[in-house]
């Protein structure tokens, strides 16, 4: 089996609310409309590696005066970290090759994927890639990791990128705030084990 993670939202924290929320306290301007003009002049960019993480600081120094940066670190720092599913990879990596596929920036993600690195098959971050979700291009890159016709759960929290998956004939599972969609990986994990032993039983 297959296990494809998204990262942001299902194994480490969003933007929103935390980072976002921070640089709004230091601006004095809602933190809606500061991720609405992120989305609208950098996001795609950082997204697909055009800017880098010099430029994203560098374009909130020049929309908002007087931010202190190193605070905004500390604070993005504390947006991304782990969720509850990250400490799970090592025990699904028994029964799955976990591939990661994220829209993220990879200088923000990079050393924290060091930690779980000897449990995943394959990493596909859209600002290496040059896509981002829902491209379908940047589903293929991953899948040129996997088997041909290997069965396939694919995890988001974006209900946008899921609809890419079923096209590709994956399962999806849409990642929820109470992380109920780790039980049903092991659901799936459970029956997937008992599936193949009868398979071996019977041939």
């Amino acid at each position: 089996m297959q296990l494809v993670l998204d990262l942001a939202g299902v194994l480490i924290g969003n933007l929103t609310p935390v980072f976002w929320e921070a640089v709004a306290a230091r601006s004095n301007i809602q933190a809606g409309d500061i991720k609405k003009r992120f989305k609208r002049e950098l996001r795609e960019n950082l997204w697909t590696g055009r800017v880098g993480a010099q430029d994203f600081w560098t374009w909130l120094d020049d929309s908002y005066a007087g931010l202190e940066r190193t605070e905004l670190q500390s604070a993005l720092q504390e947006a991304l970290r782990p969720l509850p599913a990250w400490n799970r990879l090592k025990d699904w990596q028994r029964s799955a090759d976990i591939h990661l596929l994220s829209n993220h920036c990879s200088e923000w993600v990079e050393p924290m994927l060091e930690e779980v690195k000897p449990f995943i098959k394959s990493v596909t971050i859209s600002s290496e890639a040059g896509c981002c979700k829902p491209d379908l291009a940047i589903f293929r890159r991953a899948e040129t990791f996997m088997p041909k016709r290997a069965q396939v759960v694919y995890v988001d929290d974006q209900e946008k990128n899921l609809i890419v998956g079923r096209i590709l004939g994956w399962d999806t599972l849409l990642a929820d705030v109470n992380h109920d969609w780790m039980n049903k990986i092991d659901q799936r994990f459970g029956q997937g084990i008992m599936d193949e032993f009868h398979h071996r039983r019977t041939t």
